[in-house]
């Protein structure tokens, strides 16, 4: 569910019915469903305001912050990629 919700390949309801035929466990559906749109949920929290502010006054820019949202991404792909590569070892 993680990688069919991160990756944008058919709309929510047709993710859903499938996951719903294939018998996927409630569990499983709803921690996939909460990692895969995590992301993009944060990137839009934590980037809107700053992104809104940019467009509108650009001398209000917060470079720290954005640095520190791009670090974490980061971070958080770094982690991602050897977690998948640990796993797939097994």
């Amino acid at each position: 569910m993680f990688a069919i919700r991160i990756v944008p390949v058919a709309p929510f309801v047709v993710e859903s019915i499938v996951a719903g035929a294939a018998r996927v466990k409630l569990w499983h559906y709803t921690l996939g469903t909460f990692g895969g749109m995590l992301p993009g949920v944060l990137a839009t929290t934590a980037f809107g305001d700053p992104l809104a502010t940019a467009l509108e006054d650009t001398s209000k820019i917060n470079y720290g912050l954005i640095a520190a949202i791009v670090l974490v991404f980061i971070a958080m792909t770094w982690y991602a990629k050897r977690w998948f590569q640990r796993s797939g070892e097994r």
